[in-house]
């Protein structure tokens, strides 16, 4: 679902015409309330595990994902049939008359939507819990089920955010699946990137900058043309390439985005859209990354990883065990980096030994695969 901005003056225009169309299709709804076999995904994007679950031929009902945005809209429909916008009330009324939807995020209306119109809902989530702060679990109590990334993530939940609602499901995040099978098709993903099969390909995920600004004056702000010309500078020494994939909500200034379409050694995830969103990870031989969780994924098919020392962006709350914890060892300067990257390539990418005790720990020799199998269990369960 669209995420609510107050100051965007834009997303009171679309919440706006999305209630005419939600009463409009309540009436067509008052007319014909059988319910039909079809499952709704929605979220921000259609990325990660609404991704993965929409496009997984194990999901036997028919598959739409709702967007509130004409231009996601506009842009998916040129590629996909089953694509619904809020604004149309005849793509509403597909939704009333569904089973069950599963979203990445919160849901408008959500007490409504289930209380008059019988429909089922799912968290399948987005992002491991990688903060404590227990006030936006709130948006979660209205789901029949939140699934969790494992047991680990479970344990945040309970012991360090005070959850109390008896509706999570541990089922292992479905694009974990999806990532392992894109990693089996490396090479062909990185020629349809544009790159050889022998380049050595790095990929650069910080979380959202927040417009913190402790975050933008540190050097490795992603603000920060110096980190480029860096990044530059390292891909030349060590015959590199650089894939840049930032948080859907960043926005780079136009100073960098200069220098970045410029430089052969840098590329931008957003030019290289013909596979899932993941795919960049699954190519990439190591990963450098701040406080982004993105590094979780990682682990499940063992790519080494860079973490820099920057400024927590995000200040609402303190991390959870997903960053807080003796495996991860920072780095603080330019310098730091490129003695690891160099270490790095002279191992062949060798995953280190902290690093395969994180994964341990959080995957709990399980949920690295067989996710979407569990997940298909809870759809039929709930249905």
């Amino acid at each position: 679902m669209l995420k609510f901005n107050k100051h965007n003056p834009a997303h009171y225009i679309t919440y706006f015409l999305s209630l005419i169309s939600l009463v409009l299709a309540t009436l067509l709804y008052l007319f014909n309330k059988k319910k039909n076999n079809v499952v709704i995904f929605t979220g921000h994007k259609l990325i990660g595990n609404i991704e993965t679950l929409i496009n997984s031929e194990n999901i036997k009902y028919n598959k739409y994902y709702l967007t509130f945005s004409l231009k996601d809209y506009i842009n998916l429909s040129k590629k996909k049939n089953n694509i619904l916008l809020a604004l149309n009330p005849f793509h509403l009324f597909i939704l009333l008359k569904s089973k069950l939807i599963i979203s990445s995020h919160g849901l408008v209306l959500h007490r409504l939507l289930k209380k008059y119109f019988n429909l089922k809902t799912i968290s399948t989530g987005h992002a491991i819990k990688s903060n404590n702060n227990s006030e936006i679990l709130k948006e979660l109590y209205h789901f029949d089920e939140v699934w969790l990334f494992s047991n680990f993530e479970k344990k945040i939940y309970i012991e360090e955010c005070n959850y109390k609602i008896q509706n999570l499901e541990v089922t292992g995040f479905p694009r974990i699946d999806g990532l392992s099978d894109l990693y089996l098709k490396k090479d062909e993903i990185k020629r349809a990137y544009g790159f050889n099969d022998k380049d050595k390909l790095i990929l650069y995920a910080p979380t959202d900058d927040r417009k913190n600004q402790e975050y933008l004056n540190s050097i490795f702000s992603l603000q920060n043309l110096n980190l480029y010309k860096f990044f530059d500078e390292i891909s030349d020494k060590l015959n590199l390439k650089f894939i840049l994939k930032y948080h859907i909500n960043t926005n780079l200034n136009g100073e960098i985005i200069q220098y970045i379409n410029k430089s052969k050694n840098l590329k931008r995830h957003e030019n290289s859209n013909n596979y899932p969103d993941i795919s960049s990870l699954a190519i990439s031989d190591i990963l450098i990354t701040d406080w982004s969780s993105i590094f979780v994924d990682s682990l499940a098919i063992s790519i080494p990883i860079i973490f820099l020392n920057t400024p927590r962006a995000y200040i609402e709350s303190g991390v959870s065990k997903v960053f807080n914890n003796q495996l991860i060892e920072r780095k603080n300067n330019y310098e730091e980096i490129s003695k690891d990257l160099s270490k790095l390539i002279d191992d062949n990418f060798l995953f280190n030994k902290n690093l395969k005790e994180l994964k341990k720990i959080i995957y709990e020799d399980t949920y690295e695969n067989n996710n979407i199998a569990r997940c298909v269990e809870r759809i039929e369960s709930i249905i």
